[in-house]
């Protein structure tokens, strides 16, 4: 949630989409630096790479301590369940591996440090086999193996209900994997073979930062995990299910374990320290240790880093911001447009947005927010080139982008009212619009991150002159627990993409495991399974931007703009930063850091 990580949500903590078999991303252009000079970092997946293209992290300087400022803690260790998929946990990719890798250019290609090779076997049906290095170990010396890739695959698909009859395993999606039969073991668990069902062109986007399946299976009092099935409803596989929720809720330094060159040593909601994994098989990593403090302050980030009391921040987007670290001295500053974006999502649950005078208060809102002054007032400092965001599916750099809200850029005060009277709604005395003793007041829930609140205060402002009462409703907490929870009358929170658009499915696909507005529309839920199993490109394209079409008429979520990625350093950290949004922000290479002060 830079608030999430399979679509994470942003710099306050974002939710994740994590998605395809290649990006369709274009390079996202270098940033705007002060004269410290501060360019985008070397990517690591060559262009158009082939599974041949194996990744293998390089050998670099090694230094002592550095410090990072992040606005939330790390809070779980298992990001691949709805309730804790979140921005803030995606860092521990330094430490659970990934069959695939993401650079900060989009590029994607196998971790060579975790596998000896990935093959394609077969077309149809689509076969996939992974060799996984002899040498690869979790930090408590277990062999990484199948099991630890049948684990994710068995969470996604299990039947296994828990209490309240929701899915035991809990997992943020299921897209990938429901169409995968179970990999196969062999070579003494040293090789996964996996067999798809139907054509699914984003794989490269499974097994991505994997859990050790043997703490689960010690859990859960020797269970084998390869011998539960998805049909599997008994008391052993709920009760294995549960040890898997349980085992990595929080910090547990017994169970959190590494196959990664960092290790989690401590964690608290102020700081957590990463070490070097001793039992890493690969390059070291270039800091000793990586101390990670929390400060939700923009403005106590900044002036950190110029007291160089931490030598690392990743900041929200903030003009204010961006203006002083431009300016500092001994700082290098870098803004680049990603994936992440900002949003604002209705809880359709409510009988407020239901029907048809909930849909014209909802298309109201629509007409009353003015994006083009929030950009302008919040955003545009940051990158000029910001505009209101048109499409859920693509962003402007990308390929397949197309403008499906452009009749919302800028406040329409009186279509608002129009669109509220024409559905029954009566403005009352108190200049609020009110039907069938419902008023059009409700709260914008948000992280505490200034710029969340300075959007819902210019939202409420536009808002009320149309009769519509918003109320800000800020809470620290807001992302890690009450979005996941659906607690909220409307959300304000980013989700951070990836290049796989496959990862957008439970976002927004009825009861998907990152949808927690609970909208619902089976042509949506219909057309992703025609993108997901699309094999061109461009049958897949135009089945999103129908997506996109429909949820723009159905006006369950308002898109804002695109993040521009905020990042500064010291001026005595190398390399230049760069932001990979699926594995932690600026973290996502922390292994090649180093520090000449």
């Amino acid at each position: 949630m830079r608030g999430n990580t399979r679509a994470l949500a942003a710099a306050a903590t974002i939710p994740l989409l994590l998605a395809a078999a290649c990006s369709t991303a274009e390079k996202q252009p270098t940033g705007t630096n002060n004269s410290s000079g501060a360019g985008r970092a070397a990517t690591m997946c060559p262009a158009g790479g082939q599974l041949t293209d194996l990744y293998k992290r390089p050998k670099v300087a090694q230094s002592g301590n550095i410090t990072a400022a992040v606005e939330e803690a790390v809070h779980d260790y298992n990001n691949n369940t709805s309730t804790a998929n979140n921005f803030a946990n995606s860092l521990l990719s330094l430490a659970e591996p990934s069959a695939f890798m993401i650079d900060s250019n989009l590029g994607v290609c196998p971790d060579g440090d975790l596998l000896t090779s990935v093959e394609q076997t077969s077309a149809d049906p689509l076969t996939i086999v992974y060799k996984i290095r002899p040498e690869a170990v979790w930090s408590d010396g277990t062999p990484v193996s199948c099991k630890d890739f049948y684990l994710p695959w068995l969470a996604a698909n299990s039947k296994a209900k828990g209490s309240g009859g929701t899915l035991a395993f809990d997992p943020v999606t299921v897209t990938g994997y429901d169409q995968m039969k179970a990999p196969a073991c062999s070579d003494n668990g040293k090789t996964v073979t996996t067999t798809f069902t139907k054509p699914f062109g984003d794989w490269k986007k499974l097994f991505t930062t994997m859990v050790p399946a043997h703490v689960i299976e010690q859990a859960a009092g020797g269970t084998e995990v390869t011998t539960i099935t998805p049909d599997d409803t008994s008391a052993k596989a709920t009760s294995f299910a549960s040890a898997y929720i349980k085992k990595f809720t929080g910090f547990d330094a017994a169970a959190d374990l590494s196959a990664g060159p960092y290790l989690l040593k401590s964690r608290t909601d102020e700081q957590s320290v990463l070490v070097r994994n001793d039992k890493w098989w690969g390059e070291k990593g270039g800091p000793d240790t990586i101390t990670i403090v929390t400060n939700p302050d923009g403005q106590s980030e900044v002036q950190s880093l110029q007291n160089q009391e931490v030598q690392i921040i990743q900041p929200q987007p903030d003009a204010g911001l961006a203006q002083q670290l431009r300016s500092a001295s001994g700082v290098k500053f870098n803004a680049t447009a990603g994936l992440t974006y900002e949003h604002i999502d209705f809880q359709m649950k409510l009988p407020l947005f239901q029907g048809d005078t909930g849909k014209a208060l909802r298309e109201a809102v629509f007409l009353c927010v003015d994006r083009t002054d929030i950009i302008t007032k919040l955003v545009k400092a940051v990158n000029p080139d910001t505009a209101p965001l048109g499409n859920f599916m693509f962003m402007p750099n990308e390929k397949g982008y197309a403008d499906h809200y452009a009749d919302f850029n800028t406040a329409n005060i009186d279509k608002a009212k129009q669109v509220m009277e024409g559905a029954g709604w009566k403005l009352g005395s108190d200049g609020v619009y009110e039907v069938n003793g419902k008023k059009a007041t409700f709260r914008l829930g948000h992280k505490v991150i200034d710029n969340r609140e300075r959007i819902a205060q210019l939202v409420g402002a536009s808002c009320g002159k149309a009769g519509i009462k918003i109320t800000d409703d800020q809470d620290a907490e807001f992302n890690a627990k009450r979005l996941p929870a659906g607690d909220f009358d409307a959300a304000l929170f980013a989700w951070v993409g990836t290049p796989f658009k496959s990862d957008n499915t439970p976002n927004y696909t009825t009861d998907g495991g990152g949808n927690y507005n609970g909208y619902s529309n089976k042509e949506v839920d219909a057309l992703f399974q025609t993108a997901n199993t699309a094999t061109e490109d461009e049958k897949r394209n135009e089945a999103l931007n129908k997506i996109d079409e429909l949820m723009a008429a159905d006006k369950h979520s308002l898109p804002l703009y695109q993040f521009a990625d905020m990042m500064a350093q010291r001026d005595t950290i190398t390399p230049a930063l760069s932001y990979d949004g699926v594995f932690g922000g600026v973290f996502w290479n922390a292994y090649e850091w180093s520090t000449t002060g």
